[in-house]
């Protein structure tokens, strides 16, 4: 027994002898040529490139397999040349090397193929690659310092160059190329020489870095750089020997500024002063302003560069002389145009006359305000049958100026003047006129005119009051109330017309409850005051019929439809109209409409106000409605007219051209649309103290009542 187990161990001993003998001889030379072990099994793993800079690559790769390798080479290959063969051999315990010989040169492709070795065994390599790259630098801004220096800045998205290169081109010249190098710390450089022969100049710049003869991409900015210009040039007048000259500037850099003169059209006097870059005024003292007009101009320099030049001026206003007219027997109107001050307010203008040619301010004249633009003048005291000779003038410090002479001959026209207003009302008033003299020919008219300007003519409102001299009354009428008038006689015979004296007057105001008339036709309404509005009493009735059949055209003219067409309708209860014909003056909701002037459409909300301050729709009916039955439908229910409102049933004309509901039903009119082609309205009836608020089509005819405007 023991022998047998002795026998057991001595045969699983020298089993395991021989097989850890057998381990050892196969790896203690792994790399035999007669081993067969796997290359990939002892190969590195998980190549790994890292960009450092654009001439730097990092690669990094891990190792799993025998300990007992001798190391790890390296090849390398540049686009399509040859492998670099063991470009680098590393010891066994390296994972990480860098090659710092790259060429930054873009588009080019480096592969990487990385291997264990031991003797001269090999294991499986494993490849990879990398792009050759430069990146450029990016946002380059360019910003102005002073006229003559700009700064330009830059982002470096780079590492490993040895610097930036600026290069500028200006105007049409070429790249100055290497204009500025700098090193790699440096993302910024401030050109202080950027004008060099020229007040506005176009400069482009290029940034982009280098690595010896190697350049990434180049980024651009350029401007066009400007000697800035003053403004603003102010000239005031001290004297008749002195000019104040103020300017305004916005630049930098500049060395000061050049003052140019000239007098009259006579040649600029160059540099007739030079000033320092701090002084924006000059005064000149040495001015002739009553005889002469000067002319200045002022530009900032820079060496001999200049910048653009401001220019103002002083001299006399330029003006022109206006076409005599409303030419009488001693009156007439002229005027003028001052088109230009010549650099200094005018102080007065008007026009001069005399009955000799060239007439000056000495002579007779008018004074009409100040400043330029247009101006009227009465001509006044000139007597008949006389040839008159007449200049506009204006006058400022540098002196006065006249425009072209124009002359004319007053006519032999009546004599008349204005007899004072009376019998002043609401909208009407009495005046009148007395020829006194016919100016040797008949007068065939005579009357008075007006308008709620100044200074009427013939060509507004008049009356015609027979023919002849002497006294005559007119009535002015169709006025509106709380309204100014002009007023002025007239008096016509063949060589023209002629006026009296202006009188104004003032019509008296209007009380809402008193009865209205209708300029337009003369129609009275009656008023009534509920709460803070105004409304007339009767529905509005104005324009021509047509017949229920035709639709009204909205052409401008006012068209109504009476009941059954029948034109006592219309008397009795107002005219009915479609929406948009109501509404053919409108432009917005509430104003005028076909109401008369100072009455509108009243709005949907207009509407809301009457009938909650008469209590509410379920009730404002009643007190709105006519009472009794002389146009109502019996029962009418509910009809009191306690507001005073006095509604009237004047029914409606249907989209068909047929008429329906009169003495029934009450349609009123808003000015507020509800949807599409609906409009909101009210709606009475006889059986009922309600109002309706409904929207109903635009095409059906309703009656309108007018509310007086605020």
């Amino acid at each position: 027994m023991k022998t047998s187990k002795l026998l057991f161990f001595i045969i699983l001993s020298s089993g395991l002898l021989l097989y850890f003998s057998g381990c050892n001889r196969e790896w203690n030379n792994p790399f035999d040529p007669n081993n067969t072990l796997d290359p990939e099994a002892w190969a590195p793993g998980n190549l790994q490139i890292t960009v450092t800079s654009i001439t730097e690559r990092q690669l990094t790769w891990t190792y799993n397999g025998p300990a007992n390798i001798q190391g790890f080479k390296i090849d390398r290959k540049k686009c399509d040349d040859a492998w670099q063969v063991a470009l680098a051999t590393l010891p066994k315990e390296t994972r990480t090397w860098n090659d710092t010989t790259l060429i930054p040169q873009a588009g080019l492709t480096y592969q990487y193929r990385i291997y264990t070795y031991a003797g001269s065994s090999l294991s499986s390599q494993i490849v990879t690659s990398t792009q050759a790259m430069f990146p450029p630098p990016s946002n380059l801004t360019l910003t102005k310092l002073t006229d003559v220096s700009y700064k330009l800045e830059w982002d470096d998205n780079s590492k490993g160059e040895q610097g930036f290169k600026v290069d500028r081109r200006t105007g049409e010249e070429d790249w100055k190329t290497d204009y500025v190098t700098l090193d790699a710390n440096h993302y910024s450089y401030i050109d202080t020489n950027v004008f060099l022969s020229k007040n506005a100049l176009d400069v482009e710049y290029r940034v982009y870095g280098f690595h010896g003869n190697y350049i990434s991409s180049m980024i651009y900015a350029g401007t066009q750089a400007i000697l800035s210009s003053p403004v603003n040039l102010q000239l005031q007048v001290n004297s008749q020997n002195s000019i104040s000259i103020s300017w305004s500037y916005n630049g930098s850099g500049h060395q000061g500024f050049k003052i140019d003169r000239k007098i009259n059209e006579g040649n600029w006097q160059e540099e007739s002063a030079v000033v320092n870059p701090s002084q924006t005024s000059f005064t000149d003292n040495m001015v002739n302003l009553g005889e002469n007009s000067y002319r200045y101009r002022v530009y900032a320099f820079i060496s001999s560069h200049i910048s653009d030049k401001v220019e103002n001026y002083i001299s006399k206003p330029s003006i022109s002389t206006a076409t005599a007219a409303n030419i009488t027997g001693n009156t007439a109107i002229s005027g003028g145009n001052v088109s230009n001050d010549g650099g200094i307010p005018v102080t007065a203008r008007g026009v001069c006359w005399n009955n000799s040619p060239n007439p000056t301010t000495a002579n007779q004249k008018t004074m009409d305000g100040n400043g330029t633009g247009n101006f009227v003048s009465n001509i006044t005291g000139l007597s008949m049958g006389v040839t008159y000779y007449v200049r506009a003038y204006a006058t400022n410090a540098a002196g006065t100026s006249y425009g072209g002479e124009i002359s004319f001959t007053t006519a032999n026209v009546p004599t008349v003047t204005t007899a004072a207003i009376t019998n002043i009302t609401g909208n009407s008033a009495t005046s009148g006129g007395n020829v006194t003299s016919d100016g040797g020919l008949p007068v065939t008219q005579r009357g008075v005119c007006w308008s709620t300007s100044p200074n009427p003519t013939i060509a507004n409102q008049t009356t015609s009051n027979g023919s002849g001299t002497g006294i005559y009354s007119s009535t002015i009428s169709n006025l509106n109330h709380n309204t100014t008038y002009y007023v002025r006689a007239y008096a016509t015979n063949s060589s023209g017309t002629s006026y009296g004296n202006q009188i104004s007057f003032t019509t008296l105001s209007w009380t809402c409850g008193t009865n209205f008339t209708d300029p337009r036709d003369n129609k009275i309404y009656g008023t009534v005051q509920i709460g803070t509005q105004c409304w007339m009493k009767q529905n509005l009735n104005i324009g021509s019929r047509i017949s229920g059949s035709t639709g009204q055209s909205n052409n401008g003219v006012i068209e109504k439809y009476c009941y059954n067409n029948s034109e006592s309708n219309c008397t009795t209860y107002g005219g009915l109209y479609q929406w948009n014909e109501m509404m053919q003056y409108s432009t917005t909701p509430g104003v005028q409409g076909i109401c008369p002037p100072g009455w509108h459409i009243p709005t949907d909300a207009e509407w809301t106000t009457l009938t909650t301050y008469l209590g509410g729709e379920s009730v404002a009916g009643g007190k709105m409605k006519e009472a009794g039955t002389a146009h109502w439908s019996s029962p009418n229910t509910g009809a009191s007219n306690s507001s005073g409102f006095t509604a009237f049933p004047g029914g409606r004309r249907n989209t068909d051209g047929s008429f329906y509901n009169l003495s029934y039903v009450g349609n009123f009119w808003s000015s507020s649309v509800s949807v599409a082609s609906y409009a909101w309205s009210q709606i009475l009836g006889y059986n009922d103290a309600v109002v309706i608020r409904g929207g109903s089509n635009k095409s059906y005819g309703f009656s309108v009542r007018c509310l007086k405007d605020n």
